[in-house]
């Protein structure tokens, strides 16, 4: 009498140990349960596809130390850094603010430019560089993995760009390529494709305009030294006493002078024809125009905008509605309110961005703006 062959789930269950001596029995006299159960048996991984990497070392990132950092060079940022061993030298500036931070995580940037305008060559701009291109704002300048020597994607988070010294950069692991070189110099003279920036934020809640605290933190212990470098110089100015004026009389240094020690352009405020008729109050009995649009027309640089605020958050933004230029890399936003200055983060011109200026200030205090051009 011939009995069935077990069905193929009753072989599983065997492969899975239970013991069923007729299974063995027939196992053993039938050829095409053998094979099923070959069949069924997990096969061991593969591991030939990982032999032709074996001892390759061209996607391994490797790390050394030039003498001094380039251009379109990716640099990791030192964990240890200390103001004294910045050697800041600077004539008649001294730094009473002591700024060190020792053992933190270390942060890839990207050299921008090694030219320094002021103080010494150990200055240059940078630039911090992050891996999660899907989640690129419209300041982040997205690099592909043909664009550089580290293999992969990159988006430049340019709203963080500052500058560094060089005890602050620990060692180089690559570099872009001819091609990223020039899709770098194209971003900064604004000529790059619309395309190779992120998608623009979608109101204040988009969760891309806010970093973790982790990056928060580090990029703001690279900008912090030249800050304070910059602050101390402004203090030195600000008590600089004029020759022949006697000791203990320094001379007042207005809020008018000290914007104009920038490069300045200041914008001409517009009132539209609709807004003539807002009142400041409602007891008024004239309508006070307010100047929410401003304008610069130059050869240089046109900017048209106008002021708006974001209640959520309590930030008065610089809307660009139009925005051209000519051999300008970035600008910054200058305030006058309420008898002080603001500035807004370094930027590059584009339509549509929507610049922070300040909070808690209202369309009607601001006095002045003027985009001063940085270097």
């Amino acid at each position: 009498m011939t009995h069935p062959c077990p069905l193929p789930v009753d072989w599983l269950d065997y492969m899975q140990g239970a013991d069923e001596v007729g299974m063995t029995r027939h196992l053993n006299d039938c050829g095409s349960c053998r094979t099923l159960l070959g069949q069924l048996e997990p096969e061991q991984p593969a591991t030939a596809w990982a032999e032709r990497f074996h001892c390759r070392t061209d996607a391994v990132w490797s790390e050394d130390r030039p003498a001094k950092p380039a251009p379109a060079e990716f640099w990791f940022s030192a964990p240890n850094f200390e103001m004294s061993e910045a050697k800041i030298r600077h004539a008649d500036l001294s730094i009473h603010n002591a700024f060190s931070y020792r053992e933190v995580d270390r942060t890839l940037v990207l050299i921008l430019d090694t030219s320094a305008e002021s103080h010494d060559s150990d200055w240059l701009d940078v630039v911090p560089v992050l891996s999660d291109i899907e989640v690129a704002t419209d300041t982040d300048l997205i690099f592909t993995a043909e664009e550089n020597t580290l293999g992969t994607p990159w988006r430049t988070v340019f709203s963080h760009q500052c500058k560094v010294n060089t005890a602050q950069l620990d060692t180089r692991v690559g570099a872009l390529t001819d091609i990223g070189f020039l899709t770098l110099t194209e971003a900064l003279a604004g000529t790059v494709a619309e395309e190779r920036w992120g998608a623009a934020l979608q109101g204040p809640d988009d969760p891309r305009a806010r970093l973790d605290e982790h990056l928060e933190q580090a990029f703001t212990r690279l900008r912090t030294p030249w800050l304070l470098l910059a602050e101390a110089e402004e203090d030195c100015e600000s008590t600089r006493q004029p020759a022949g004026e006697p000791s203990g009389h320094p001379t007042p240094v207005s809020h008018e002078l000290h914007v104009s020690r920038a490069k300045i352009l200041w914008l001409h405020p517009i009132v539209p024809d609709e807004e003539m008729q807002e009142y400041p109050l409602a007891a008024a009995t004239l309508a006070i125009p307010s100047p929410h649009m401003w304008v610069l027309d130059t050869d240089r640089l046109k900017l048209h905008g106008k002021l708006e605020v974001d209640f959520q958050q309590g930030v008065l933004l610089f809307l660009i509605t139009t925005a051209s230029f000519q051999n300008i890399v970035r600008i910054r936003l200058a305030v006058l309110a309420k008898g002080g200055e603001h500035h807004s983060a370094p930027f590059t011109p584009r339509t549509q961005l929507a610049v922070h200026i300040a909070h808690g200030l209202t369309r009607q205090a601001v006095e002045k703006i003027g985009a001063e051009i940085l270097p």
